[in-house]
This record gives C-alpha cells, structure tokens and sequence, in this order.
C-alpha cells in the first residue's frame, strides 16, 4: 500500500482506511510505535484476558481485519474515479506476517496489475529462529506457500537495488534483510521462464 494473523496499521488520509490486513476477518488491537510506525503491531483482541483489553491506551486501537483482496474494493470504490490505471505497487511492512496476508490475496493480484513487492523477509527469517517448536513447521509451510505463489504468478526476488537477482531456493539462507519482487516481462527479466498462473 494470523493466527488471525497479519497487521500494521493501515491508514490513509486520502481513503481514511484504517484496517490490519489478515488470513481471517476478525478485530485485532493495533499498538502503534510512535517511535518507529514500521514496528506497530497486532493482537489477538478475542483472545485477550479483562486486564489485557482495559490496559488499552491511546497507542493501541481495536480494528476490523481485511483481507489483501478486500483492497480490489477499495480500488474500485476510491481509485478508479480518480485514474483509469492499473498498475501499482505493494509494499508489505507487517512485522513477519506476510506470509498470512497473502493467503488472501489471489484476487487482488488476478485483476490488478501488480508490478512490484517490497518484503521484509529478514522478519520472517528472524521469526522462525526465536518462535515456539509447535508453531515452527505451521510458519515454514506459510512462507514456503507464499513464495511458491509468487513464483508462479512471475515475480523474481532481487535486493532492493534492483539489479541482483536472487536464487528462490536460499530464502532462508542469504537473502538480504529487504527483498523487491519484480514482476516479469520479457523485458524485465530476461532468461527468466515464464509459467501461466493458475495452470
């Protein structure tokens, strides 16, 4: 622009939209870093003990969750009177929860031409290092499904300079902190092999 899982804060003064953006439709307590807004986070508002949700502070708010698709709508409903152009580009800070975020995301990405990604995947990288044993694999298998689905739908990993392109089998192993995600063309990408999405 988990668990019920996804995140930041998403807020804009033109659309005034202010959701956290998930796998699941659900409310979720925003606590806003004022310090650093990239590391704003969510939580679990239903799973929240009494003491938890009155502790809420002018830092923290109780948003509704959408998907990544549910911002087609807001393209339609808000964008599209202003411009006729499709084309835009995504860039996803959500503090190691992208992987749930694009569990719900095929949509946006089948009508609207989405020419780049920007990703912290240093965050997950450090995530599956320090999170808990029961929730390790469950985490892997998302991150590993996402990167799948981008590589299907021709997007390739480059550092953020854009010239470098990166080897979608080291992900974990000697990807650099931030990642762009070019989506390709004959131009864009030469030597790269092309698939039909959905095939």
């Amino acid at each position: 622009i988990h668990k019920a899982a996804s995140i930041e804060r998403l807020q804009t003064r033109i659309f005034g939209l202010v959701n956290a953006i998930s796998n699941e439709r659900k409310q979720l307590k925003i606590s806003i870093n004022d310090y650093n807004i990239g590391g704003s986070h969510v939580a679990e508002y239903d799973l929240m003990d009494e003491d938890e949700r009155m502790s809420l502070t002018s830092s923290s708010v109780i948003v509704n969750s959408i998907y990544l698709d549910d911002l087609y709508d807001v393209y339609k409903l808000k964008i599209l009177p202003l411009t006729n152009s499709k084309k835009f580009i995504i860039k996803l800070d959500i503090e190691s929860y992208e992987p749930y975020a694009f569990e719900k995301s095929e949509n946006l990405f089948k009508k609207l031409e989405i020419v780049a990604i920007f990703m912290e995947i240093g965050k997950m990288v450090e995530k599956l290092k320090t999170i808990k044993k029961e929730f390790h694999n469950n985490y892997l298998l998302k991150i590993k499904n996402m990167l799948r689905m981008l590589k299907e739908m021709n997007y390739e990993p480059y550092e953020v300079n854009g010239y470098n392109m990166l080897d979608y089998t080291k992900w974990n192993q000697d990807w650099p902190w931030d990642v762009y995600f070019r989506q390709c063309d004959l131009l864009n990408c030469p030597g790269h092999t092309y698939k039909v999405y959905g095939a």
